[in-house]
């Protein structure tokens, strides 16, 4: 997983995108101490080149022209400092505001406010983290769920619950925090993972009975922990600054470790068996999260200092940031990633689990992602608000939309004066790898919150035949079947609106 991070400044467009030539080495090996690697399978892996794509900058566009609709808008009252919408809850986003740093929860399709927690000592320096956890015994149709948020502010980890913003504890940590927070488990099964800036993996528990928070266990990696953890199947897994992969069990067995060489400065992603790490090596790894086995790599020629990204829908695809510091070589690169097998010559040998890596494209100047739909991804790059509208078939630019144009045209048609104009502060940046969310959402300097929802797609299951995954907005579908009423004329401010009992 991915935290959110912000985006700020006015309109700036971004610059024409340039093409580039980039080499790629896709490679296929086993783990180290494996016998099975001195034997020639088969069917070897070749090495193959990558020549990217060099897409056109697509059409400048109105909102009017796009599949989005203004959904709603909030008004917070006070600046914001933080937002995030987490993976594990993408039906919520977070506000840190300024002043009392305290959180604002609201919901993402409405727009209605859930709660507001109390004032915390100071803006987080860390995204939170959050469990979403079945109540067992529930039937699905009415299960219930606990969930809960998991946030740092100044060494203190406070936790609320997500339905209330009811605070159930905090604890002042005996060491200083390097990550974000990863929660696993619930009560006395609770585990939260953080980093520490002495090279060590710290530990969290919780012992219900007695309202007590303590150090279950640590582990010295011998190297920061800077990215936060990932979590399957009750399985950890930790990168640090020297490039090793560690996977440990809940109760602190180490499973494996894994290196990867050069420093590991963002989070796993995890595909069903496979969990893809970047480093600064420049090379992106598919390694078996059981065995630690490496299953397959991509040699790029720029570092990796982000957190990869895998989405449920793409079942053969992970894409990979590269800083825009490294000029044209920097931006999103997108790899297909196929589990396979290779038989060796000698029949009575258990095949070989590989994954194939090959580049699909590369797209230069693009750094943040602010919404993604079944057909496209939504980039922008620095501090721009120009939204670009990426095939994710072929890292085509279709078309592009400047929020903050929009927004000041929408502002000077409601009767603001242009020198009054409240400029755009952010667009919140966040995967949702349910792809339900769908919106785009824009930050205002004075806390006043804009979301776009993406109106021009039907889940397969919501009609007899598919639409075209991206379409016009001059031809949407009926809006029961997007889940949720569209808005009405005028746009009413969501808080003026009672807030829903918290869903599920």
């Amino acid at each position: 997983m991915i935290p959110a991070r912000r985006t700020s400044g006015r309109i700036r467009l971004s610059s024409a995108l340039l093409g580039v030539a980039l080499g790629v080495f896709a490679s296929v090996t086993t783990g180290c101490g494996d016998s099975r690697a001195a034997e020639e399978p088969k069917q070897p892996v070749a090495e193959s080149g990558f020549t990217p794509v060099q897409p056109s900058q697509g059409g400048k566009r109105l909102l009017k022209d796009t599949p989005f609709e203004r959904a709603w808008d909030l008004d917070l009252k006070k600046p914001v400092a933080n937002s995030w919408i987490l993976p594990e809850l993408p039906d919520t986003i977070i506000f840190q505001l300024k002043g009392d740093n305290e959180l604002v929860a609201v919901d993402a399709l409405s727009g209605h406010t859930r709660w507001v927690s109390m004032a915390l000592p100071a803006e987080c320096a860390f995204a939170p983290g959050a469990t979403h956890i079945r109540q067992p015994g529930d039937r699905a149709e009415t299960a219930i769920y606990d969930d809960r948020l998991y946030l740092i502010s100044r060494d203190v980890l406070f936790v609320f619950d997500l339905a209330s913003g009811q605070l159930i504890w905090r604890y002042e940590l005996p060491f200083a925090p390097s990550s974000s927070p990863k929660p696993v488990g619930v009560d006395s099964g609770l585990r939260v993972f953080i980093g520490d800036w002495a090279g060590r993996l710290q530990v969290v528990s919780y012992e219900p009975k007695k309202a007590f928070p303590y150090i279950a266990w640590q582990f010295n990696v011998g190297a920061t922990v800077t990215a936060p953890a990932v979590e399957s199947e009750d399985q950890v897994y930790a990168n640090d600054g020297a490039g090793w992969v560690h996977a440990f069990k809940l109760d602190r067995q180490k499973v494996w470790s894994f290196k990867a060489g050069g420093r590991i400065d963002g989070a796993g992603a995890i595909r069903d068996r496979v969990l893809f790490v970047g480093t600064s090596d420049r090379v992106l790894y598919a390694i078996n999260r059981l065995t630690g086995e490496k299953l397959g790599q991509v040699n790029l020629n720029a570092p990796l200092a982000r957190s990869p990204l895998a989405f449920r829908g793409d079942g053969d695809r992970v894409y990979a940031w590269v800083a825009t510091d490294q000029g044209d070589r920097g931006g999103m690169y997108a790899f297909t990633a196929q589990n396979d097998t290779v038989p060796f010559t000698d029949a009575s040998r258990h095949p070989l689990e590989v994954v194939r890596m090959g580049a699909a494209w590369h797209l230069a100047n693009v750094e943040h992602l602010v919404c993604s739909t079944p057909g496209h991804l939504y980039l922008t790059a620095g501090k721009s608000t120009l939204v670009q509208a990426v095939d994710r078939a072929t890292g085509a630019v279709s078309w592009t939309w400047d929020v903050a144009e929009e927004r000041a045209a929408e502002q000077l048609a409601a009767g603001v004066k242009a020198k009054d104009i409240v400029p755009l502060s952010s667009l919140i940046e966040y995967v949702d790898p349910t792809e339900m969310n769908r919106s785009v959402f824009a930050v205002e300097d004075n806390g006043v919150v804009v979301a776009y929802r993406f109106f021009g797609y039907v889940p397969p299951e919501a009609g007899a035949a598919k639409a075209p995954a991206d379409k016009p907005s001059n031809d949407k579908p009926a809006t029961e079947k997007l889940g949720g009423p569209k808005p009405a004329k005028g746009q009413p401010d969501a808080a003026a609106a009672p807030a829903p009992a918290a869903k599920p």
